[in-house]
């Protein structure tokens, strides 16, 4: 079939349509004027007070039509994959703004024409400026019909079965039904198929639980479909958490109670040791503290000095040269040092002066016979 022939054939369909809806508009018209006629007959007899008052009761004013604030539908630059969607939107605005385009063709031709661009927008401009009094331009069903011939996609309900075939539920039952009434509203299918069909599309556990109920209603079978399929999400996300849970075990101790850093207690004194404590329990309880000491303050020092303690422990039973933690800290650092330790100042300014003792040389160092000191005298 030709283009002329599709376009003289919708115009014959167009014009069968346009005679239908003139009938019925002179059936409406008749119906109307019997309804007057039959008024003006009760009110020859009535009161024309009751009669008024009747009429304004049986038949009220029709409501102001009023507009919907929505944006304006998409441009359309004459691609067929997107005209179904652009001509939908139009629609829909057509609709919503019935003060403007309810009963006017004119006005529903000119804003599609005002969103048109690139390929479409020539062609529409070149045949306004070649046919201005084309009746197409003061006509929707007839502008719409041109428009179809130009860009609707043959192939568009071809598609439209394909993804219908193809689609299953992966995700949500929510999801899958939207999807699916579009789809099936879209091909015009029957109430038996899409419940037929929806039931085999589910996934295998929410077909199950539905098979022991017998659904004749589709509606009422997506609306079980989605109940069903969130309980059961829910049921596999609690087991989930308990396997996890069994897999972590119970928490250790180390994770549940923390320990907390120790801190290190000042030195004491004699000015602020508990009244229970004695010098004795201060000099063990110094000795049996590891780790390394506190550096001591100025402010401590000159304290122990002025009570003639020890500057090393703060006892006050021996001087710092006879101090037991620092002659036990001196072997510990002579292990782990080199063979000959520089001594330790064991000075105190509280001490009396004594002779420096007398070193006795154990060995001789000799010069060896490759020039080099030989500190065993060979």
């Amino acid at each position: 079939m030709t283009e002329a022939e599709t376009l003289l054939n919708e115009n014959q369909r167009l014009q069968a349509r346009l005679a239908e809806l003139e009938a019925e508009t002179r059936e409406e018209q008749q119906r109307l004027q019997a309804r007057i006629d039959e008024l003006e007959a009760r009110s020859q007899t009535a009161d024309p007070l009751m009669t008024q008052s009747e009429s304004l009761r049986e038949t009220p004013p029709p409501p102001a039509l009023r507009d919907v604030k929505i944006d304006l539908p998409p441009e359309f630059d004459g691609k067929t994959a997107e005209y179904a969607a652009f001509i939908g939107q139009c629609e829909f605005y057509f609709d919503n703004k019935p003060s403007i385009f309810l009963g006017n063709d004119k006005n529903k031709v000119s804003l599609v024409i005002s969103r048109l661009r690139g390929r479409a927008a020539t062609w529409a401009h070149t045949l306004r400026r070649a046919e201005p009094n084309n009746s197409m331009f003061t006509s929707w069903p007839l502008f719409y019909a041109e428009l179809n011939s130009l860009y609707e996609d043959p192939y568009y309900m071809e598609q439209m079965r394909r993804e219908y075939d193809a689609l299953e539920q992966k995700g949500s039952a929510r999801t899958f039904a939207a999807e699916f009434k579009a789809l099936a509203m879209t091909l015009h299918k029957g109430d038996a198929d899409k419940i037929h069909d929806f039931k085999r599309k589910l996934k295998s556990n929410v077909r199950t639980g539905l098979t022991i109920a017998t659904i004749t209603d589709f509606d009422t079978l997506v609306a079980k479909a989605i109940e069903l399929d969130q309980a059961l999400f829910e049921d596999a996300k609690a087991r989930k958490k308990a396997e996890q849970s069994q897999k972590s075990g119970p928490p250790s101790s180390s994770t549940s109670h923390p320990q907390q850093p120790r801190n290190n207690p000042p030195p004491q004194g004699p000015r602020n040791r508990p009244p229970s404590q004695n010098p004795s329990s201060s000099k063990n309880s110094s000795s049996s503290i590891s780790g390394p000491r506190p550096h001591l303050t100025a402010e401590e020092k000159n304290r122990r000095e002025a009570l003639h303690l020890c500057r090393f422990c703060g006892s006050n039973e021996h001087f710092k040269k006879d101090c037991p933690d620092l002659q036990a800290k001196l072997e510990r650092e002579h292990k782990g040092s080199s063979r000959y330790p520089a001594p330790a100042s064991t000075s105190n300014v509280n001490a009396p002066t004594a002779p420096a003792p007398s070193v006795a040389i154990s060995h001789t160092i000799s010069p060896s016979s490759s020039g080099k000191f030989n500190p065993q005298g060979q």
